[in-house]
């Protein structure tokens, strides 16, 4: 009992039960709120479990360096598949590497993507997502993820043309861009279950109006944080 008041777990090794003793102090480091509310259960549990006596067995301090060592290996390994988990289903961290999404993003930031939030509720104008590779862009050998502003929804009619960005026939104001489109582009009507994307940085981004639409399909998620460098850590607008 005084050992498990120490550490959770270590009682449990002390009586010989080891596959509890690791799992509770692997718990216990890896949550330490647990400690203190699974404490007194932890301790009526290897009260009850604890012979009535028990002689001094020099072979202790063995059987407790090795379940120690075998507890940090488990917490390792549980670390590890909680890690990746993270980064497929709920979020991961991207670099940018091109400055087609100034002055939003800027070469070298590091942004935090949320996987989950379109699980739940469909991409909207102006979310920053990452994609991967739409077919047209597969054909010209990209392979690497893209990170744009949502312009056009599906069933949206967007147009670009004298310095302005037209959706539904009506001005799209944005005060994020770098400068106006210097481009002409459409209207194209946004095809069912599909996004049109462009770049912060109009004049100087391989988007949408060069090669089409994204499908749902491809979005990675949503891009909600810049948090590094330290002086532009801030949500994402």
């Amino acid at each position: 009992m005084f050992l498990s008041r120490l550490i959770p777990g270590m009682g449990h090794i002390y009586i010989g039960k080891y596959l509890w003793g690791i799992v509770l102090i692997a718990l216990s480091i890896m949550l330490p709120i647990s400690q203190i509310i699974t404490l007194p259960f932890i301790t009526y549990h290897v009260y009850m479990n604890a012979p009535v006596s028990r002689e001094k067995d020099r072979s202790a301090i063995v059987k407790f360096s090795i379940t120690l060592f075998l507890s940090f290996f488990a917490i390792i390994i549980i670390s590890a598949i909680s890690a990746f988990s993270i980064r497929t289903f709920i979020a991961e961290a991207r670099y940018i590497p091109a400055s087609s999404m100034e002055p939003t993003l800027k070469i070298s930031d590091r942004v935090i993507i949320n996987k989950l939030d379109y699980n739940f509720e469909a991409p909207k104008r102006g979310d920053i997502i990452v994609f991967n590779p739409t077919e047209a862009l597969k054909e010209r050998n990209f392979k690497d993820a893209f990170i744009k502003r949502i312009i056009g929804v599906p069933d949206d009619t967007v147009e670009v043309k004298d310095g302005k960005v037209y959706v539904n026939e009506k001005v799209l104001e944005e005060n994020y861009i770098a400068q106006p489109p210097d481009y002409q582009f459409g209207p194209v009507k946004v095809p069912p279950n599909s996004y049109l994307v462009l770049g912060d940085n109009r004049n100087n981004s391989y988007d949408s109006h060069y090669w089409g639409f994204v499908p749902k399909d491809k979005i990675i998620g949503k891009a909600t944080k810049i948090f590094w460098p330290l002086n532009r850590a801030s949500e994402i607008k």
